[in-house]
């Protein structure tokens, strides 16, 4: 029993280092307690810290994000101000466009067009070119057309003026004279008046320039034919040289009588004038001797006849002793034929 006793005691001895031991299982437990403790609150630290980051993180990622908004929403605004200033510029800009479009067409290109218009269609003495004086580079360009436009007319009516005008004398050639004498025939034809026509021969007129000289004997025809042109007065009438010292007038409704009026006036202006002539057979003067036609409705004549009816009359006034008039109708017929 004893020994039972000390089994026992041996046993609850035992159990209770076991159980209190420095090593028994109050000690572990609390040990274990202790590390579960400790392994409990570093977890509950760690969910925890990791709650808190995530919190953290959820919460920057809530202001990012809030800030990301705010700043699309604050460049979609910028986007849509820079937008709405675009499209109000590129109307600016579009519009302007068209008002210099228009600016410069009526300004420039229209007038360019009508001004190409206008100098295509000018004809010198005709037409008129646009009437456009405004201060500019093209108010320019026509005014100096214009002014060419000009130039090339007074040019253009010398060179015509020139060949039909005589050199010497100035007074129309032989060319103008035949142009006007067919269309005064064609006027006398249709409206059915008289057209009378002169030659006229400066008598012995070699003899003048052998004996004063040529230079004397050009001085000589000017004056004559100054004389001619001032008894032919109205503006129908026309005065020429015919050649060499033969002039002709040719007188458009003038009957036979007016025209012999118009040759004795020429010989009284002749004489009236003194022009010495030592080598002249019939004066101490110039003279001159004057055949005459008349194409009549009675009796019309065309270019070639009433010339050759002219020059035979003339003929016959030099046979009859020159300084004088003989008409066509005064030669006697038999003296017609034989010319």
């Amino acid at each position: 029993m004893a020994s039972s006793k000390n089994q026992v005691e041996a046993l609850n001895e035992s159990l209770n280092k076991l159980v209190t031991g420095e090593n028994g299982l109050f000690k572990l437990k609390a040990e274990q307690l202790r590390v579960n403790g400790r392994a409990i609150g570093r977890g509950h630290f760690v969910t925890n810290m990791v709650e808190d980051f995530s919190r953290d993180a959820e919460a920057a990622a809530v202001r990012i994000n809030q800030r990301a908004i705010g700043e699309v929403a604050e460049l979609t605004a910028t986007v849509n101000r820079q937008s709405k200033t675009f499209i109000v510029i590129a109307f600016l800009t579009g519009l302007l466009l068209l008002l210099s479009m228009n600016v410069v067409r009526k300004r420039i290109i229209h007038r360019l067009v009508l001004l190409n218009r206008a100098i295509k269609q000018y004809v010198p003495g005709e037409a008129d070119l646009i009437d456009d004086d405004r201060q500019d580079e093209i108010g320019e360009l026509v005014r100096s057309f214009r002014q060419f436009a000009n130039t090339l007319e007074i040019q253009q009516e010398k060179l015509k003026n020139l060949s039909l005008t005589d050199e010497l004398t100035n007074i129309a050639n032989r060319r103008h004279f035949e142009k006007r004498l067919e269309h005064e025939l064609r006027l006398a034809q249709r409206h059915q008046w008289p057209l009378s026509l002169l030659i006229i021969d400066v008598d012995y007129f070699k003899a003048y320039n052998d004996f004063y000289g040529h230079s004397e004997g050009d001085t000589c025809l000017k004056t004559v034919a100054a004389i001619i042109s001032k008894a032919i007065r109205r503006e129908v009438d026309l005065a020429a040289r015919f050649g060499g010292e033969e002039f002709v007038c040719i007188l458009p409704s003038t009957d036979k009588s007016g025209a012999m009026a118009i040759s004795h006036q020429l010989h009284a202006l002749l004489y009236q004038a003194n022009l010495p002539h030592h080598k002249n057979l019939v004066s101490d003067r110039v003279t001159w001797s004057i055949g005459v036609a008349t194409s009549s409705p009675q009796e019309p004549f065309d270019r070639d006849t009433l010339i050759l009816h002219a020059d035979t009359a003339l003929y016959h006034s030099k046979q009859s002793g020159r300084n004088t008039t003989t008409h066509h109708d005064q030669i006697d017929p038999a003296r017609k034929s034989h010319s």
